[in-house]
């Protein structure tokens, strides 16, 4: 289904004229393994099967992080998230020092925008650098109000030149239940008590669940108000320290105070998700729609992808900040439009693709320099040559609870236990015995739970894959931006150990 246009199939196009235009659609926290184009069994994408059809699909793509902000940032920037600014969940912001994806349009003659569904996606958190327009939407919003702006902003601009866009909505983002053109596509249980269709309207119920036992009850509003915290400038937002806290006590809470979900209830909940990627894919449809009905598709390029996943209770949680695997960092990863040329329509490329090739190949498209900093491979112009060996490709990835992971095409290696913001991270990193310590080992081909560790099995796969993201971490750069604009956040950080 392409609502009935040619946009999204393989229409025979003629040649661009000029240099493209280039559009970056982020679908924040869509898993790669719940989009139908990569195999999923719901028809969660029937917009975007048929633009992967007429493009370019890397099936094996991930995510730097598994936060909106940092892994956008590396998206932004072609670098990974700890040499953007320091890497504290409740002070990162991109600075102005950072050469930013747009900032490289900019200055290679391009019109820029962006459309954010806000969140942690917008100004105050640097992301804006670079964009003569950047409208923020409702705050954790939907494409139902980004993609109208950008259309609207497609008819009044001057599309005579060569325009950059990104364009974001957090449909698959919990809460799982956001207004859209579906409420219950999926649903095929028996009928969910009320009292959960009403708690997964809930801004944060889903983050009191563990292990399938939510826990909701336990903390009362005081309690609740003291895990929002500041971040640096002046938002409130969650501590992910809940996470641990959930890890901690869960076998300490008194009966009355949680409830056991049965499986029915989790795969409700899954089913609610799938709706949202649905209407993704709906406002998506729309759309690239727009873009054909403006004479526009012929001479425009466009990535599909995502900031992270959402774990819903692979690994214990069911959100994205707690746990460094597919669940929450394969993504989606798509690249389409007129603009692609024939020979390479209804690619499957064996590529890693990661967050940080999307501003050098963002660039590539453009058919501009790839940005000096950037760490990232140009994906497009690596379509003119053969995928190369799966068994080379290697995806490093941090997490804002201080794991770091190193995913190849069969395993992952996870170390995690100690704060990104450690000086002694990287010591201990190197130096701590592999086994009883803080890394494990995971079975991670495409569709793997990797719920097992298999490192005590494995040692010596294990100790070469150490080697490597040790030397991987060493080559780092090391962000120490910092920015707190108010001394009220500066003592309540203090205060809470994060200096």
């Amino acid at each position: 289904m392409c609502l009935g246009l040619s946009a999204c199939g393989a229409a025979e196009v003629s040649a661009p004229i000029g240099p493209p235009n280039v559009i970056l659609i982020s679908i924040d926290g869509m898993r790669g393994d719940r989009a139908h184009f990569n195999g999923y069994g719901r028809q969660t994408t029937p917009n975007l099967d048929a633009f992967a059809e007429a493009g370019v699909r890397f099936p094996h793509a991930f995510s730097q992080s598994n936060e909106s902000l940092l892994s956008h940032a590396a998206m932004f920037t072609g670098r990974y998230p700890t040499e953007i600014a320091r890497p504290d969940y409740l002070t990162y912001v991109m600075p102005e020092s950072e050469q930013s994806i747009a900032e490289v349009m900019v200055a290679n003659g391009y019109r820029t925008a962006g459309f954010t569904a806000a969140g942690h996606v917008k100004a105050r958190y640097g992301l804006h650098q670079g964009f003569e327009v950047f409208s923020e939407g409702p705050e954790f919003g939907s494409f139902h109000a980004t993609v109208p702006a950008a259309l609207s902003w497609l008819d009044d601009a001057d599309t005579t030149e060569p325009f950059f866009m990104f364009l974001h909505g957090y449909d698959c983002h919990r809460t799982y239940s956001k207004a859209g053109l579906f409420y219950h596509p999926f649903v095929d249980v028996d009928p969910v008590p009320d009292h959960f269709e009403l708690a997964i309207r809930g801004r944060r119920w889903t983050e009191f669940i563990y292990d399938k036992v939510d826990y909701s009850a336990w903390f009362g509003r005081e309690d609740r108000e003291s895990l929002r915290v500041h971040h640096a400038n002046g938002e409130r937002i969650l501590d992910p320290g809940l996470y641990v806290r959930l890890a901690a006590e869960h076998g300490e809470i008194p009966e009355g105070h949680y409830r056991i979900l049965d499986d029915e209830i989790i795969t409700h909940i899954g089913a609610h998700y799938d709706g949202g990627v649905l209407s993704a894919d709906t406002y998506l449809g729309i759309f690239l729609e727009g873009l054909a009905a403006r004479g526009l598709w012929d001479n425009t390029v466009i990535i599909v992808t995502s900031d992270h996943g959402e774990d819903l209770q692979d690994h214990g949680y069911s959100n994205h900040r707690a746990v460094l695997f597919d669940s929450t960092t394969r993504v989606p990863f798509l690249i389409g439009g007129g603009a692609v040329p024939d020979r390479h329509r209804g690619t499957v490329r064996r590529d890693f693709a990661d967050a940080i090739d999307v501003i050098s190949t963002v660039a590539g498209m453009a058919g501009i320099a790839m940005p000096a900093t950037s760490r990232g491979e140009d994906l497009w112009s690596r379509l003119e040559v053969p995928s190369p060996d799966l068994a080379d490709e290697r995806s490093f990835q941090l997490g804002v609870m201080g794991h770091a992971a190193m995913r190849t095409a069969t395993h992952r290696l996870v170390f995690s236990g100690i704060a990104l913001t450690d000086p002694e991270y990287l010591k201990r990193m190197t130096t701590q015995p592999l086994l009883g310590g803080n890394f494990s080992l995971y079975a991670a081909g495409i569709g793997e739970p990797e719920d097992t560790d298999i490192l005590a099995d494995n040692g010596a796969l294990g100790e070469n894959l150490r080697r490597e993201m040790v030397a991987w971490y060493k080559q780092l750069d090391r962000g120490d931006a910092l920015k707190i604009r108010d001394p009220k956040v500066l003592e309540q950080l203090n205060e809470r150990g994060y200096w």
